[in-house]
């Protein structure tokens, strides 16, 4: 199995015009630098797991026909519409009204003779074959958009022919839980005998139109994206007019249309946060981040019931919003320091923030956890190593890159998109920085 990767991610040379190169793809090829080379073919196995219920426990039961991706029908203008026959005419008798039965499907035929052309010219249209002229194209895509037409993925595979190759679509690799997420994704694409295709937006725009060129001529079969800046109507526009199969791994706003992975934010937050209360910590500071971030708000409501539970009230100079970078994160500490002399625990929004905190404190002769706790959330692999090790909330992050290529490679096949996110739970993991002796 083979990845594609922009040379700059792994080699730190700035990228050219070619946006990706192929290398090793096994696990193994993650914890190690390959050498400069524009093809590296390596052997393994992988254990092959298709049981949803591992590592994902609340894995939904499947949602029937009426759970197909764009399954539910919306409601059908008669004028455009008419009675459909078998004839594909619009003018054919013993066919059901649409409008009766809002739940029916809208085919290819009815799209084609709403349009008036051929079913084979509305799907070369609605798949941008180039030889279809530009009028027929508009009035089949008018068409498809008023009769509510929105493609299965199994007729847009069996239509294009499956290549096998699945795609993965994240901002950078700079977050260090995102090789966690593409090592579950590469080992259960390779199990499955997908070719996988990562592509980063290093170069922004330019970046992200040269994946999208790759995936408009069929190379990919469909995406698992950790939503990137700005993509979000590219996506739709391959998702919903295109019939591309995507699945999301990504909790920072919720995107109800796409089928996702996501993890217990508020659970985790919850729980470490009563660990705190636990400990005997009353003067808590927080340092978050974004508020249009889901998982801010998630981990927030988390964090207030259960210090609400302990009769603690989060005050509102207390709580510092940043970008969650080290620097800012850095700076917010020594604010919370000025703010409140007394503090005696620093919840984080995650563990980059947390150990940012850690260096902050110890630079200012704090010690912790005996004058201020801290914690963090996603228990990166710094986490263990920090001094003092950092209490945090596990994400199940190469679970979750596994689940959502099982999840994607289904959906490839024809498979009832889940009416609900796939729910990884997230544990709590006590270290050194919140234990007081």
């Amino acid at each position: 199995m083979t990845v594609a990767a922009p040379v700059s991610a792994w080699t730190g040379i700035a990228p050219t015009d070619t946006t990706a190169v192929v290398i090793a793809t096994i696990p193994t090829a993650l914890r190690s630098r390959p050498r400069m080379t524009h093809s590296v073919s390596m052997g393994g196995r992988f254990r092959r797991n298709r049981n949803y219920d591992q590592p994902c426990r609340q894995w939904p039961t499947s949602t029937g026909r009426s759970g197909r991706i764009g399954a539910a029908r919306r409601s059908v203008d008669n004028s455009r519409s008419g009675r459909l026959g078998s004839s594909g005419t619009g003018s054919g008798t013993g066919s059901r009204d649409l409008a009766e039965d809002p739940m029916a499907r809208v085919t290819i035929a009815q799209v084609a003779a709403a349009a008036g052309v051929s079913k084979a010219t509305a799907s070369r249209a609605l798949n941008d074959h180039p030889d279809v002229g530009a009028g027929a194209v508009a009035r089949v895509r008018a068409a498809a958009r008023n009769l509510g037409f929105v493609p299965s993925a199994s007729a847009v595979r069996l239509a294009r022919g499956s290549q096998r190759t699945v795609g993965l679509l994240v901002s950078s690799l700079a977050w260090p839980w995102m090789l966690q997420v593409l090592g579950g994704v590469a080992a259960e694409a390779e199990a499955r005998g997908f070719t996988l295709v990562l592509q980063t937006l290093s170069r922004g725009e330019k970046s992200l139109t040269a994946f999208l060129h790759q995936v408009q001529s069929n190379a990919i079969d469909g995406i698992v994206a950790i939503e990137p800046p700005g993509g979000l109507p590219a996506l739709t526009e391959l998702h919903e007019r295109r019939g591309l199969p995507i699945v999301m791994i990504d909790d920072r706003v919720s995107r109800p249309r796409f089928p996702s992975v996501a993890t217990t934010n508020e659970r985790g937050a919850y729980e470490v946060a009563r660990h705190l209360a636990e400990t005997g910590a009353r003067r808590i500071g927080v340092i978050t981040g974004p508020p249009e971030y889901t998982f801010c708000a998630e981990r927030d409501r988390g964090w207030r019931r259960a210090l609400r539970e302990h009769g603690i009230e989060l005050r509102d100079e207390l709580v510092l919003r940043t970008d969650m970078s080290d620097r800012r994160s850095y700076d917010a500490t020594g604010e919370l320091l000025a703010r409140d002399p007394d503090l005696d625990a620093v919840l984080a929004v995650g563990d980059v923030v947390a150990l940012a905190a850690l260096r902050r404190l110890r630079e200012d002769g704090v010690r912790v956890p005996d004058d201020v706790a801290v914690v963090g959330f996603d228990d990166i692999p710094a986490a263990a190593l920090a001094v003092p090790s950092l209490t945090t909330v596990r994400q199940p992050m190469y679970a979750m890159g596994e689940v959502a290529v099982r999840l994607l490679i289904d959906l490839i096949g024809g498979a009832a998109a889940p009416a609900e996110p796939l729910v990884t739970p997230t544990e709590l993991i006590v270290r050194e920085s919140s234990t007081r002796h």
